[in-house]
């Protein structure tokens, strides 16, 4: 099942996370050394202002757009580590895990044949893991459609769940 999106429910979306962003801003407190799991991160907005910000331990970004998660990994290293021309491509996506420290310009791939690592669980990939103020960021693939919510959550144990501008269809 895919959903098509148009300019005016992206805009809508965008609004969302900038006001999930600036609800979370006001509230670190809530977010504070706490393991958040984001659903529907689009280009990551709102967990680039929460890992950045109200340091949480554990940051986990989640979509399942093709050229969402892309992007949304551009936009992760670029805004985390200043490093943006490392990403793998939207052909790699279900199997490249990339793994780097800010501050550090090494960034290791692992292949599909490494599925403990970078297998959350069946479908549901982990695309990329760095660190940020202590924290560990990671993105992964996550379609709703074939993964149960409850797998990806008994593997991660999210002390907070955000969503904003999240379709379910």
């Amino acid at each position: 099942m895919s959903c098509q999106l148009s300019s005016y429910s992206i805009s809508v979306m965008l609004q969302a996370a900038l006001a999930l962003a600036e609800w979370c801003l006001s509230n670190c407190r809530f977010l504070h050394n706490k393991r958040v799991l984001e659903l529907g991160s689009g280009v990551g907005l709102t967990g680039l202002c929460v890992s950045l910000h109200c340091k949480p331990s554990s940051y986990w970004f989640s979509d399942c757009h093709p050229a969402v998660l892309s992007m949304l990994q551009s936009n992760i290293l670029l805004n985390v580590t200043g490093l943006n021309d490392q990403v793998p491509g939207e052909s790699d996506e279900q199997n490249a895990v990339t793994e780097h420290t800010y501050n550090k310009t090494s960034v290791t791939s692992l292949s599909s044949v490494d599925h403990q690592w970078s297998e959350i669980c069946f479908r549901c990939h982990i695309l990329l893991r760095t660190r940020c103020n202590n924290a560990e960021i990671g993105v992964i693939n996550l379609p709703w459609e074939a993964v149960p919510v409850s797998d990806v959550v008994d593997q991660l144990s999210p002390e907070v769940v955000l969503a904003a501008g999240v379709c379910i269809v």
